[in-house]
């Protein structure tokens, strides 16, 4: 029984070495195209969600028979739809109804309100101001804007 050598189990270690190269290489191919996918899911969600608070405000100020706002805190990087009542100028000043905080950094915004701290709509669901809300995707360069204009009640999406 001296003369029968005991078979060794397990791996070696230039087995475990090679299955970590290959891992390490099919990471780094398959991260930068995940990354982009999530920020371009992350900006068409932003852009929805801005749409949606739009329209909401518009159609608020419509059944409350009060004036509504989208106000942007730039501190805050906050959109927020706010019950301004009867004023037709400093919206923002009034309560806040719902809010949208853009969380990413490569979220770019630029709010445009004109003379107004917000894009108001009246009780008839007119914009009481032109004004826009601009998002940019700054990984990937895409734009959308939507855009309001004085005594029409369209809110009109187009792209940068």
């Amino acid at each position: 029984m001296s003369g029968i050598k005991k078979r060794e189990e397990g791996f070696s270690l230039v087995e475990i070495m090679i299955v970590i190269s290959i891992l390490v290489v099919v990471l780094a191919i398959t991260i930068p195209p995940l990354m982009r996918f999530y920020r371009t899911y992350k900006f068409n969600s932003y852009v929805a969600s801005v749409g949606s608070l739009m329209k909401r405000g518009r159609l608020l100020s419509m059944e409350s028979g009060n004036n509504t706002a989208i106000c942007w805190d730039g501190a805050t990087r906050t959109l927020k739809l706010v019950d301004a009542g009867t004023k037709r100028s400093g919206f923002c000043s009034g309560m806040v109804v719902e809010a949208l905080r853009i969380e990413d950094n490569f979220i770019e915004v630029t709010f445009s309100s004109g003379i107004f701290d917000g894009l108001g709509f009246d009780p008839r669901g007119l914009a009481i101001n032109s004004g826009s809300v601009q998002l940019r995707n700054t990984t990937t360069g895409t734009c959308v804007k939507y855009t309001t204009q004085a005594l029409r009640g369209a809110i009109i999406k187009e792209g940068c």
